[in-house]
């Protein structure tokens, strides 16, 4: 027999002691519009504390009137809006990123070139190849790459597209250049 947290218990005497009573329309309207955005009966459920077969029939019941449908709807679109532009921020994000690494590798060569044709280094020009590293480099590349890539399938879900393109790999200028001989 399983045993049950205090929270658990103190739940189900809760429910136990709802049994053949009727809740506030206010708690069934909320329940309802919870669903339409998380799309998920257990969770409405845990988080309303409320019994799961009572959410589930309240469920059941919305999904056949248009009113429901139209709320499901407008939450989609409002979705799609939503990922749409934070799509667009993080491409732009990704631009910048690359615009300034590639403003960057001039800086960058010129340094190595100093360097090969001197042969040594002086603090400033370590300082300064330190420095046109830094701002080369693209800040969490894949982290960046794989929320916009995250947030572009569940938008293509949304909008009943096609979720299988094809794979893009970001690398920073020093991936490329592992292995190179200056």
């Amino acid at each position: 027999m399983k045993r049950q947290t205090r929270e658990a218990k103190t739940m189900a005497a809760a429910r136990a002691s709802r049994r053949g009573s009727t809740y506030p329309t206010e708690t069934k309207t909320k329940a309802i519009a919870m669903y339409a955005e998380l799309g998920n009966v257990a969770e409405v459920a845990r988080q309303m504390e409320l019994p799961e077969a009572t959410v589930r029939v309240w469920v059941n019941e919305a999904k056949k009137t248009d009113a429901f449908a139209e709320y499901q709807r407008l939450k989609k679109e409002e979705f799609i809006a939503d990922a749409s532009r934070i799509i667009k921020k993080g491409t732009k994000l990704i631009e910048k990123q690359l615009d300034s690494a590639l403003e960057n590798s001039e800086k960058f060569e010129k340094l190595i070139s100093s360097i090969m044709a001197d042969g040594e280094l002086n603090v400033k020009d370590k300082k300064d190849l330190v420095s046109a590293i830094r701002q080369m480099e693209l800040k969490n590349p894949r982290d960046l790459a794989v929320t916009v890539g995250t947030i572009y399938d569940k938008r293509a879900l949304s909008t009943g597209e096609s979720t299988e393109n094809a794979t893009v790999r970001v690398e920073t200028y020093l991936d490329q250049c592992k292995g190179k001989e200056f």
